[in-house]
């Protein structure tokens, strides 16, 4: 007996045996089953969820002479004409290779006469998107005035492509990719109908593999079965699939985590040097640190693990509970933009490495003991003790520095320069346009004493963000510029200063973004040609309105500079 694919085999002859899309089969049951049949249908989704299938089955419903409805028989003459695909009645078209209006006349021409065994004729065009704009002009006509005997099924992946005046006079269908969960209960049942032996966990990856596609994962379960000799395990399937050993990955997760730069690219290497896929690679190290992004940010709830390999579940579970939520969100972004790296670089080894040793340059922030970089300033843990003093390096312009951070104990008059250093100073980063910073700085008090920059804060956690990136050599670049010399920076934790509440501590991309959706500054900006936001700061409760001012002639701003009476400046 001739073999029969599995994707062949196990593809669906019934209404009831398409998983996953419960919210198509119901209508097209009901159609058939009530006898109200429209002209045309649109079936989209992605590769391999079951559009074509459905098409068959509601072809063989509507046309079965013996069958109970809405099912098709399966066994009458018409459907098993209509399944060794002899049927006069029910025609399939490819949609990438018949593109042209010729092809769409013949079948307008087709269509008239009435069906030969059932009572429908039905033309199902598969990727109905790739014909041509006259080819979709031709069926205008027919779609909008059919004959009541013609039903059109169209199939594509690409709904977007075809034009609104088409699309308008069918009944679209949106088919789902299928839960991972439901797809591994039918690779179970398949197995166990084909006498393979396969662990959970193997088609866990294979339905992982499979992205949600039926077809894909029946396609990888025969590729699988038969590279393992019909017994599946979890390391033999991602061998065969190219995927990375579980252990590999875990430890790789582990050194980014440590910091283990050297560990880490050695790591990374050896995985490699097996065959393995450097997509899979980073699809399995997104797939943990996704794991224990979302683990940490629920709480520690189990339920985002259900269904893990217990490795990758437990190592996320680690890496969730050692990190902060910050440290979390940085590495799942950059794994995440690496992806698109990695896809469009003729050198994927070397942009994986890059990307590897980006998360790892920010080992700081994840609360590692290491000592910080230079230039950055080393915040002290919240349980020490009050007194002690924390010490931060600067450097700039070959010169070297260590200042000593204490802890006030009690506000004390100013002996500086009243502050008009500091707000020259903050004028220079907004000039330079580092909004975030600028927002920042303005949460802190600073004097100049000396040969000293005395900056006060109002609590750690400022402190500790203004250590994050690189906000502290921004900051230092602008005091070296304003004095034109290096100075000694002291940052000092004022306890009798409030610390902002959430409200006040506002990111300034949130500030930005509501100025420039209000409706008033947008009136503004669109009335006067050439005007633009210069800068956006939060006003104090006890501050008055500034007047606009023109930044430069010809030139509109919301917000200006103001000079003061002592010669000091202040943004607005």
């Amino acid at each position: 007996m001739t073999y029969e694919a599995i994707p062949r085999k196990w593809r669906p002859r019934r209404f009831d045996e398409i998983i996953g899309q419960d919210h198509i089969v119901l209508p097209l049951k009901n159609a058939v089953a009530t006898g109200r049949i429209h002209h045309a249908y649109l079936f989209t989704g992605t590769r391999g969820v079951g559009k074509t299938t459905a098409a068959r089955i509601f072809a063989r419903a509507v046309n079965c002479a013996e069958g109970t409805p809405p099912d098709p028989c399966n066994e009458c003459e018409v459907c098993r004409d209509i399944l060794r695909g002899t049927s006069t009645d029910v025609i399939e078209i490819d949609g990438a290779s018949n593109t042209g209006i010729d092809d769409i006349r013949r079948l307008r021409e087709t269509g008239i006469y009435v069906p030969s065994q059932g009572r429908y004729r039905v033309f199902i065009i598969d990727e109905v998107h790739m014909l041509s704009r006259l080819a979709f002009n031709g069926l205008l006509k027919i779609l909008e005035e059919p004959p009541p005997h013609l039903i059109f099924i169209f199939a594509t992946t690409e709904p977007h492509r075809i034009p609104p005046t088409v699309a308008s006079r069918m009944i679209r269908f949106d088919f789902r990719l299928v839960p991972e969960p439901l797809l591994r209960e039918h690779l179970e049942k398949i197995c166990r109908e084909e006498g393979i032996r396969a662990e959970r966990e193997a088609l866990g990856y294979i339905v992982r593999a499979g992205a949600g596609s039926v077809r894909d994962s029946l396609s990888l379960l025969e590729q699988c079965s038969l590279a393992l000799g019909g017994e599946l395990t979890g390391e033999g399937v991602l061998r065969v699939l190219g995927y990375p050993g579980v252990t590999g990955v875990v430890s790789l997760a582990e050194k980014v985590v440590e910091g283990d730069v050297q560990g880490a690219l050695d790591l990374a290497r050896e995985i490699i040097s097996r065959g393995t896929d450097l997509r899979h690679l980073h699809e399995m190290l997104l797939s943990i640190f996704r794991l224990a992004s979302l683990y940490r940010f629920t709480g520690g709830s189990e339920r985002v693990m259900r269904d893990e390999v217990p490795q990758i579940a437990e190592c996320a579970r680690k890496i969730g509970e050692g990190l902060g939520k910050d440290a979390l969100l940085l590495i799942f972004d950059l794994l995440v933009k690496g992806e698109r790296d990695l896809k469009m670089t003729d050198y994927p080894l070397v942009a994986f490495e890059g990307l590897l040793l980006k998360i790892l340059s920010y080992r700081d922030l994840l609360g590692q003991t290491q000592s910080p970089p230079v230039g950055r300033p080393e915040a002290r843990e919240a349980g020490e003790g009050k007194k002690e003093p924390v010490t931060v390096t600067v450097t700039g312009g070959g010169v070297q520095s260590r200042a000593t951070v204490p802890r006030r104990e009690e506000k004390r008059e100013s002996s500086g320069d009243g502050g008009r250093f500091w707000e020259k100073v903050k004028k220079r980063v907004l000039s330079k346009k580092k909004l975030v910073l600028y927002g920042l700085l303005e949460n802190f008090r600073g004097e100049l004493s000396g040969e000293t920059l005395k900056i006060y804060a109002p609590g750690e956690a400022l402190v500790n963000r203004l250590k994050e990136d690189d906000k502290w050599n921004m900051m230092e670049e602008a005091v070296r510029e304003i004095a034109g010399k290096q100075l000694k920076i002291q940052v000092l934790i004022d306890d009798g200063a409030e610390e902002p509440s959430d409200e006040e501590m506002e990111p300034q991309e949130d500030l930005e973004r509501k100025v420039h959706s209000n409706r008033k500054v947008l009136e503004i900006l669109s009335s006067i040609p050439g005007s633009r936001v210069v800068s956006v700061r939060k006003r104090g409760p006890d501050e008055t309105a500034p007047q606009p001012a023109a930044a430069n002639p010809g030139e509109e701003t919301l917000f200006g500079e103001e000079e003061r009476e002592d010669g000091s400046e202040e943004y607005e």
